[in-house]
C-alpha cells in the first residue's frame, strides 16, 4: 500500500499532466487491485485495513473494454454495458461499505454496537441488492452472456462472507438472548448459503442433498475451494462449524418425548463438509484438523440426538477421532510412498532438477497452511 502511494496511485490520473489514456486506465486497475488485497488482507489477519476513503481521489476504473485502450478519443461504455472490468467496478461501489465493516470488525479500541451492526447489515444489503439488480440486467440484455458462472459464484461468497462476519460476534450471546434472535437467523441461513455455493459441484455420494448437475463455472470455484487457500478454504468450513453449534444447539432446547426434529439440510452440510474436507486431503492437503473437528461435531450431534450418557459421549468422540485419523494416514500414507518412490527411482540428478537446494526450506514454509489465516476476524 505505501509502495503504491509512493508511486503516486492513491491519486487520481486526471491530476497529472500528459498521461496517455492506457497508463490513466491502467493506474485506476492497480489502485482497485490494491484497495481489494488490502481489504481482504484486513478481514483474513483480524487487523485493521490500514486505509480509508480519505486517504485517495483516484476514480474507480472505466468501463472499458481492453482494447479501447489504445485509443486515446475512446470514451468509456455506460454502466448498462457488460465489460471485462464490470464486475471490478461493482465491486468498487461496496468498498465503502466494506471497509467500514472491517473497521468495524478490527477496531481495537472498542467492539461495535448491535445498533451498529444492523446499520451495516441494512447498507451491505441495499448495496448488494442494487448490484444484483445491475447484474441482472446485464444478464438479460446480453443474446451471449459474457458474464460467468464463476465470477457470479465468487461475488456472491465474497458478500456472503461480509455478511456472516458482522453477525458471528453476536451469534453467541444470541444462543441464550432473544434480542439477537435476528443475528442468529443471518448466520445460520448465510453459513448454509456459503457452504452449499462452495460445495455445490463437488458432491458425488450417493444420497447428497446437493446438486450434482455442475456448470463450468461451478466446477471452476469448487476448485478453488478444494485446491485454492486463504478464504475460500477456509470459509466454509467456518460456516459448517457455525452450523454445528447451531444443530447441537436445537438439539439441547428441544423438549419433546417424540423423534427430535432437526433441519435435514443443516445436517446434510455438516456430512458434506466432512466429505470436502476428506477431498482436501486426498488432492494433497496435509492439515487433516478440519476433516478431524468435523467428524468429532458429527459424533457429538449423533450420540445428543440418541441420548447418549455423560460416560457413553467421551468413547464416541475417542472412536470417531480414531476413526478419521486411520482414513487420513491411509491417504498420507500413500502420498509419503509415492513421495519416497519418486526421489529414488526416477533416476533423475537432484542438481538438474533442484538448482538451489537452500531455497527449499524457505519455499515450504512460504506455503505452509501455518500462513493460511482464518476469515473470522479476532
Amino acid at each position: 500500500m505505501r509502495t503504491a502511494m509512493y508511486m503516486g496511485l492513491h491519486r487520481d490520473p486526471a491530476c497529472i499532466p500528459k498521461m496517455s489514456r492506457y497508463a490513466s486506465e491502467m493506474r485506476r486497475r492497480l489502485w482497485n487491485t490494491i484497495l481489494e488485497i488490502c481489504l481482504q488482507a484486513s478481514m483474513e489477519s483480524g487487523g485493521l485495513p490500514l486505509i480509508s476513503v480519505d486517504d485517495f481521489d483516484t476514480e474507480a476504473p472505466g468501463n472499458f473494454e481492453d482494447d479501447q485502450l489504445e485509443m486515446e478519443d475512446c470514451t468509456p461504455h455506460p454502466e448498462s454495458k457488460f465489460t471485462s472490468v464490470s464486475i471490478a467496478i461493482a465491486f468498487r461501489k461496496m468498498f465503502p461499505i466494506r471497509l467500514a465493516i472491517a473497521k468495524s470488525l478490527n477496531d481495537v479500541r472498542c467492539q461495535s454496537s448491535y445498533e451498529e451492526t444492523l446499520r451495516l447489515d441494512a447498507k451491505l444489503r441495499s448495496c448488494y441488492k442494487e448490484m444484483c439488480r445491475t447484474l441482472r440486467e446485464y444478464i438479460s440484455r446480453s443474446a451471449q452472456n459474457s458474464l460467468s458462472r464463476f465470477e457470479l459464484l465468487v461475488l456472491d461468497f465474497i458478500m456472503r462472507r461480509y455478511l456472516l462476519s458482522i453477525h458471528i460476534p453476536f451469534f453467541g450471546p444470541s444462543l441464550h438472548e432473544t434480542a439477537y434472535a435476528f443475528s442468529r437467523n443471518v448466520v445460520v441461513e448465510t453459513a448454509l448459503k456459503l457452504f452449499t455455493s462452495a460445495h455445490r459441484s463437488h458432491s458425488s455420494r450417493a444420497g447428497s442433498s446437493l446438486n450434482t448437475d455442475k456448470s463450468p463455472g461451478e466446477t471452476e470455484f469448487s476448485r478453488l475451494v478444494v485446491n485454492g487457500s486463504g478464504f475460500f478454504r477456509t470459509a466454509p468450513m467456518n460456516a459448517c462449524f457455525l452450523i454445528s453449534v447451531e444443530i447441537r444447539t436445537r438439539i439441547e432446547e428441544e423438549e419433546s418425548l417424540d423423534v427430535l426434529n432437526i433441519r435435514p439440510d443443516l445436517l446434510a452440510v455438516m456430512h458434506d463438509a466432512k466429505a470436502l474436507n476428506l477431498r482436501c486431503i486426498e488432492v494433497g492437503e496435509t492439515n487433516i484438523k478440519g476433516y478431524l473437528f468435523m467428524s468429532l461435531a458429527l459424533a457429538q450431534i449423533d450420540a445428543l440426538r440418541r441420548g447418549a450418557t455423560k460416560e457413553e459421549t467421551p468413547l464416541l468422540l475417542i472412536k470417531a477421532a480414531e476413526d478419521a485419523e486411520e482414513d487420513c494416514l491411509s491417504i498420507l500414507e500413500h502420498f509419503a510412498a509415492k513421495g519416497q518412490n519418486e526421489k529414488n527411482g526416477d533416476g533423475l540428478d537432484s542438481s538438474s532438477t533442484n538448482p538451489l537446494p537452500e531455497m527449499v526450506g524457505d519455499w515450504d514454509f512460504m506455503v505452509s497452511g501455518n500462513l493460511i489465516p482464518s476469515f473470522l476476524p479476532h
